[in-house]
């Protein structure tokens, strides 16, 4: 998961704060549970389990949610997009 370019680092600790805020209260949510996080300067790696295609892609999208309005709110201050827009694959 990537975020936009020329937003401030994740590994810096407030950001990195509520990244993982974030990844815990998502790793609630029944048949989806994030194994492993990395959190790197402008993107994360996920290891996640999910019960189906349905619940991987609806714990995904609540994942980023979380993390952009968090992100936004609590330590940016801004209202701009956060996360990148999935690159196409020709």
């Amino acid at each position: 998961m990537r975020v936009c370019a020329g937003l401030a680092n994740l590994r810096r600790p407030a950001e990195f704060r509520v990244v993982r805020k974030a990844i815990e209260r998502g790793n609630r949510k029944p048949g989806f549970r994030l194994n492993q996080f990395s959190v790197q300067t402008n993107h994360l790696h996920l290891i996640v389990e999910a019960s189906d295609r349905i619940a991987l892609a609806r714990g995904m999208q609540g994942l980023a949610t979380r993390m952009a309005k968090a992100l936004n709110v609590k330590a940016l201050i801004r209202r701009a997009r956060v996360r990148s827009l999935p690159v196409p694959v020709a």
